[in-house]
């Protein structure tokens, strides 16, 4: 038998607005070749993949947690896996239109720094997803509380890294959810390191752990428990 999340993921897939976006996306990165910053897989591109999967994150999962909670048994790591699932399948569609214009182009564009839009943009489409899912299941699948709280938390992220940002000396920022940004822009001076890395895991690591409070929750509001514990507060 098949993994529950990959049924989600093949009813997402059908939806006329998930398959059109898909090709809208490919083309997309097919034509992002002919702009200076987007004419090979790069930094730049990868950037556009994290915003992407925060702004597509909260439609693919608030609709899994939705087809989820009509079964006798939801699971939210369900319902996450199949959003995520789509939601990777997308940003691979607009990849694979750019890295399609750049081995078209007069002559070969990908490079090593073709590497920085999986790291970029996959960690910020698992976490986002984890965030989705996650207000979903607080918000009882109610579109509206789910879209404020993913707001939210969007915003908080986006607020910390700034301030965070203003208060150091650092000329770059990194953003959970929103990706990188390195500061002044020379690509051959763009390297993946380790800390870049390290940054990418801690994203894909949380993304985890919000999968993990939901289910918990889910599961604390099922069993009809109370209390002050935070898991039984989202529950409940």
């Amino acid at each position: 038998m098949e993994p529950r999340f990959l049924h989600i993921a093949a009813a997402l897939a059908r939806r006329r607005t998930v398959r059109a976006g898909g090709v809208a996306l490919l083309a997309a990165g097919f034509a992002g070749g002919s702009l200076p910053l987007l004419d090979a897989p790069g930094y730049e591109l990868g950037e556009a993949g994290a915003l992407l999967a925060a702004a597509l994150a909260p439609f693919l999962a608030l609709a899994a947690v939705r087809a989820e909670t009509d079964r006798p048994a939801p699971s939210p790591a369900a319902a996450f896996g199949g959003a995520v699932l789509v939601l990777s399948a997308l940003l691979a569609l607009l990849f694979a239109g750019s890295v399609a214009r750049a081995a078209l182009g007069p002559c070969s564009a990908l490079t090593r720094a073709a590497a920085f839009f999986p790291l970029l943009a996959l960690p910020s489409a698992l976490l986002a997803a984890a965030v989705a899912t996650l207000a979903a299941v607080a918000a009882r699948g109610r579109a509206l509380l789910a879209g404020v709280l993913y707001a939210a938390t969007l915003a908080a992220s986006l607020a910390f890294t700034l301030v965070t940002a203003y208060r150091g000396p650092a000329a770059f920022l990194f953003d959970p959810l929103l990706g990188a940004w390195p500061g002044p822009l020379y690509d051959e001076a763009l390297p993946i390191d380790a800390r870049l890395l390290l940054f990418r895991g801690e994203a894909a690591a949380w993304g985890a752990a919000l999968v993990a409070l939901a289910e918990a929750a889910l599961r604390a509001r099922r069993a009809g428990l109370r209390g002050p514990a935070p898991l039984v507060a989202l529950g409940a």
